[in-house]
C-alpha cells in the first residue's frame, strides 16, 4: 500500500480524534485554518492526509509513514490523539507499529517523537509498550540523562513499573549503585531516580544507595533535592516512613 492509502487510513481514523487536535500540515497554513485549526478533527485529518500523500519519494524512502507523522511538529499531536481515543483501531495500530518498528530508541530521543512514545506507553497495545521499554533498557543510563528520552523512561516507570515488562529496565537502573547516585545529581536523571524510588520493589535499594552517597548528594543541587525527598536530610527512619502506611 502506498502513502496515499495510509494517508486515507489516517483520514478515516482521525475522525475519531478529539476536535481539539491541532492542524498537522507543515509550513504555512491555508487561509481557512489561519485562526487555530478550523473545524478540529476534520481539518486535522485532511492536513494529515495531505502530509502523508504529498511527501517526496526521498522522504518516503527515508522514513516510514508512522515515523514521519510521529516526528512532525503537528503530526505527533494527531497521532497522540488517535492513541488516546482509538488506540486499538487498525489504522492507529499500523501507524504506531511503523513509528516504533525501526530503532524505537530514536523516537524516544526525538523532540516530538518522544511524546508519541509516551502516548504509546499509556494507550498502545502491550506489545507496543514492550517494544519501547526494551529499547530504553538497551542504554538506560544514557537515556536517563537525555532531555526527551528521560521523560519516556520516567513515564515507563510510572505506567508499568510494577509490571514484569519493566523488570529488566529497573534491574539495569539498579545494577550499579554508584551510577544511580550520579543520576540523582543530573537535572534529568534526578527525575528518573525519584520515580524509581516510588516503586515498592525498588525503593529500599534506591534509598540505601542514596544513603551511601550522602556526601556527594549534599554537595550537588539536584542530588541534594533527591536526598531531602528521600527523608535522609532529617535523619528519618526512611525504610519505614516511606513505605505505604508506614510511620517514622
Amino acid at each position: 500500500t502506498g502513502s496515499g492509502g495510509v494517508g486515507r487510513g489516517l483520514l478515516a481514523a482521525a475522525g475519531l480524534a478529539s476536535h481539539s487536535a491541532p492542524c498537522l500540515a507543515p509550513g504555512p497554513q491555508p487561509a481557512a485554518s489561519s485562526s487555530g485549526c478550523g473545524n478540529g478533527a476534520d481539518d486535522s485529518a485532511a492536513a494529515a492526509a495531505a502530509m502523508a500523500d504529498g511527501a517526496s519519494d526521498e522522504e518516503l524512502t527515508a522514513l516510514s509513514e508512522g515515523r514521519r507523522i510521529a516526528n512532525n511538529a503537528r503530526g505527533h499531536t494527531v497521532l497522540c490523539e488517535l492513541l488516546a481515543t482509538a488506540g486499538g483501531e487498525p489504522a492507529t495500530v499500523r501507524l504506531v507499529d511503523e513509528a516504533i518498528a525501526d530503532e524505537p530508541a530514536l523516537l524516544c530521543c526525538h523532540k516530538f517523537g518522544h511524546r508519541v512514545a509516551i502516548a504509546t506507553l499509556a494507550h498502545g497495545l502491550p506489545r507496543q509498550r514492550t517494544r519501547i521499554v526494551e529499547a530504553l533498557s538497551s542504554h538506560v543510563q544514557r537515556f536517563a540523562r537525555h532531555r526527551f528520552a528521560s521523560q519516556v523512561l520516567e513515564r515507563a516507570l510510572e505506567i508499568c513499573g510494577n509490571d514484569q515488562v519493566c523488570a529488566n529496565l529497573i534491574a539495569e537502573l539498579l545494577r550499579y549503585p554508584g551510577v544511580l547516585a550520579k543520576l540523582a545529581c543530573h537535572c534529568f536523571g534526578a527525575k528518573v531516580v525519584r520515580r524509581l524510588m516510588s516503586l515498592p520493589g525498588a525503593q529500599a535499594t534506591v534509598i540505601e544507595c542514596l544513603r551511601n552517597a550522602e556526601d556527594r548528594l549534599r554537595k550537588d543541587r539536584f542530588g541534594f533535592q533527591v536526598w531531602q525527598e528521600a527523608g535522609l536530610a532529617a535523619g528519618h527512619a526512611v525504610h519505614s516512613s516511606l513505605a505505604p502506611g508506614g510511620g517514622a
